[in-house]
């Protein structure tokens, strides 16, 4: 582009723009009015006009720049100097061709700017002579772009590295742990050994806070006294925050300098991760430790993040199969307790059977003999002896749960009181006995006589622990509470439920891990030379289960033994204990006898008769009928056993009923079945007579039926 001047040596202006002669027609206008920076330079470099907007931008006016010939180092980035110099020596080279450059010019904000200058000559139509135009353009708004966009780029290329880093290290990790034996302990510390490798540090731990239990792999100290230590400031870090821990100044750093495992081992730096499994259980920490001072990324954090993860899994994984284990052999014990209870009722059904004749007669011959004769010694000692016996079979009963039970609203800890005023007597002097009753409603629905025997067995199976122990002591407990998961696994209830729980804790000998598992068996004793049957701990066994409960042992041998008994608390208040029973009476109502025993029907005849009762016996539901049909409404009262061949005590009670609706039956076996006693009572029965039985208890429940069953 050409412009004329009237003269070479034209003068300035006074704002130092070039004289409007100097410029061609129409580029004086240009000059003025463009929004872009344009400089004019003589062909030595030196200034000789700019253009308004390069003052407004940079503050300068050309008058400024002329008076300080080094204007350009003050408003050209210190790093574009170069650029600006290459500029100028093209602009010097009398080049035709135009040059184009980028660099930074300072605003007047004091902000530098990306500018795109184009370089130009600029001949003079009557002198030979060069000079030059620059006209910078602002480009700063896309090198910003430009460079955010190489930001982005460079980031996505550290991220890509990263992942890549994390995947391989991951696999690393994955394909060792994998290959891991499947015993905790040996997963644990493999785990630790193959991060120790990873992470090339001195020591790598796992501490699991659910069972305070460390597992750990470290380089060998020079001194045997100095094991590893868990430094509990970094694990509670770890544990408060929930999350990674990243320190390469512990030896600075407050708490964690003053703690003793650190400052006694060295350590400089820790990276450390909380143990989260799945179900969102926090179950302890993952540290790695180093003397050195060392630096980790993100990818490193990640790393130990995951690992801490895939260790969380597993222990979750190792509890689960431990429970699943618990939980088998509760239930193989269980089926196996069943089992024996069944053969057990049995033999007490026929046992029983075999009694009511021997009690039966012998207290019904006791009240015939003169008292204080050699007859009536003989007949009492028979007494007594079936006496013996009968209390035999009804611990068998109540293991084998077929012991009738007569619900009602009880308080535990009136049981408990009731037992211990007796436990004291059987006690040593020197034996303390601490008692710590809960003041929460205590009361289940139960049978008070079957719970008051329970709890009897459990404190003399302790006090024979404590026997010849020095400093002994009983510590009894009741509360009532909501059960943890576990324990409700156990007794497959829900977990809202409240139970009411007993504690028996004794500091005897204990029990030795080998024989726990069979303490619930009838008749297995390991105190055979002092006397022990080795039913005490399965009636415990058998009555708490029969009331929907359980029983729970903990033991270490030599540190003494703990029994916790948990039953479904009640609701109900507990109600006052019974009273005695009436005076034993005869009557003149006939009585029909239906049993299948002989001795059992010529005794309860005899007894009957000899208290002015008509009697009727048979020995079958058939004769039953058959007797009931010819002799309609001449029979006050049947004594039915529930236990018979061919026509069982439960269809001819409603084949009775069905033959007359309101035929009084009072039903009497030496092998109740509770559901099956439930529904006849509930369908109008008038009682049940557990057999063995004495006279004078048939009388009065005989007596009973006769007297208030409508």
């Amino acid at each position: 582009m050409a412009y004329s001047s009237s003269a070479p040596d034209a003068p300035m202006s006074p704002n130092g723009n070039v004289p409007d002669q100097l410029l061609a027609p129409g580029f004086a206008h240009l000059f003025r009015e463009t929004a872009d920076l344009v400089l004019l330079l003589d062909d030595t470099g030196a200034l000789l006009a700019v253009n308004p907007a390069f003052e407004t931008y940079t503050g300068w006016t050309a008058a400024d720049c002329l008076a300080d010939p080094e204007y350009w180092a003050k408003l050209v980035h210190a790093d574009d100097h170069t650029t600006w110099r290459t500029m100028l020596t093209a602009g010097n080279s009398q080049t035709s061709m135009s040059a184009s450059h980028e660099l930074r010019w300072l605003g007047a904000a004091g902000i530098f700017q990306w500018f795109e200058l184009h370089c130009r000559p600029v001949h003079a139509a009557d002198r030979q002579d060069t000079s030059w135009i620059i006209v910078a353009h602002n480009i700063h708004p896309r090198k910003e772009r430009e460079r955010h966009s190489q930001q982005q780029e460079g980031s996505l290329e550290r991220r890509n590295e990263r992942a890549q880093m994390l995947i391989s290290r991951l696999k690393h990790l994955l394909g060792k742990v994998g290959a891991l034996p499947a015993d905790i302990t040996a997963y644990c510390e493999g785990t630790c050994e193959i991060l120790r490798e990873i992470y090339r540090s001195d020591a790598v731990y796992i501490h699991t806070s659910t069972n305070d239990t460390v597992y750990h792999h470290a380089a060998h100290t020079a001194a045997a006294d100095a094991p590893f230590r868990v430094p509990p400031s970094l694990n509670s870090t770890v544990i408060q925050s929930e999350a990674p821990l990243y320190s390469n100044r512990l030896h600075l750093t407050d708490p964690y300098r003053h703690d003793e495992a650190v400052r006694r081992a060295g350590y400089r730096t820790y990276l450390g991760a909380p143990l989260r499994d799945s179900s969102g259980l926090l179950r302890g920490v993952l540290g790695v430790l180093s003397t050195e001072k060392k630096y980790y990324d993100q990818a490193e954090v990640e790393l130990i993040t995951i690992a801490a993860l895939q260790v969380a899994a597993r222990l979750r994984a190792e509890d689960q199969l431990a429970e699943n284990r618990a939980l088998a052999e509760h239930l193989r014990h269980a089926q196996k307790m069943e089992a024996v209870g069944l053969l057990a009722g049995g033999i007490a059904h026929d046992f029983n059977n075999i009694l009511s004749g021997i009690l039966g007669f012998a207290s019904h011959l006791t009240t015939k003999v003169e008292k204080g004769t050699t007859w009536h010694r003989d007949l009492q000692l028979i007494e007594q002896s079936a006496v013996r016996a009968a209390e035999l079979t009804n611990q068998l009963l109540s293991f084998a749960r077929r012991r009738p039970m007569h619900k009602q609203p009880v308080g535990i800890n009136r049981i408990v009181q009731d037992v211990l005023h007796l436990v004291r007597r059987s006690v040593a002097k020197d034996c303390a006995i601490e008692v710590e009753l809960s003041p929460d409603p205590d009361t289940v629905l139960g049978d008070a006589g079957q719970l008051n025997q329970a709890f009897m067995n459990l404190c003399l199976n302790a006090v024979e622990a404590l026997r010849d122990q020095p400093d002994a002591m009983l510590h009894i407990r009741t509360e009532t509470r909501v059960l943890a998961a576990h324990e409700c696994k156990w007794l497959n209830a829900p977990t809202t439920t409240p139970y009411v729980c007993i504690y028996c804790r004794d500091n005897g000998v204990g029990i030795p891990a080998e024989q726990q598992p069979h303490i619930f068996e009838p008749f297995y004793t390991t105190r055979s030379d002092t006397g022990g049957t080795g039913l005490g701990l399965s009636i415990v066994y058998g009555i708490i289960t029969n009331h929907g409960g359980h029983v729970r042992v903990d033991s270490v041998e030599g540190q003494g033994t703990e029994f916790t008994c948990y039953l479904p608390a009640s609701d109900q208040p507990a109600v006052a204990p019974a009273p005695d029973m009436p005076t034993v009476v005869g009557g003149t109502e006939t009585i029909l006898v239906v049993d299948d025993e002989h001795v059992v029907r010529h005794m309860v005849t005899e007894v009957l008769t000899a208290h002015g009762y008509k009697v009727r016996s048979v020995e079958s539901g058939h004769a039953a009928l058959a007797l009931l049909d010819q002799a309609r409404g001449r029979i006050d009262l049947v004594l039915l056993d529930m236990v018979m061949p061919g026509l069982d005590g439960e269809r001819t009670f409603r084949a009775l009923r069905a033959m007359v609706p309101d035929q009084r039956i009072l039903l009497t076996s030496g092998f109740v079945q509770q559901e099956k006693t439930d529904r006849l009572l509930a369908a109008g029965a008038a009682g049940m007579v557990t057999k063995p039985y004495r006279s004078e208890a048939l009388l009065q429940q005989i007596r009973q039926a006769l007297d208030h069953h409508a």
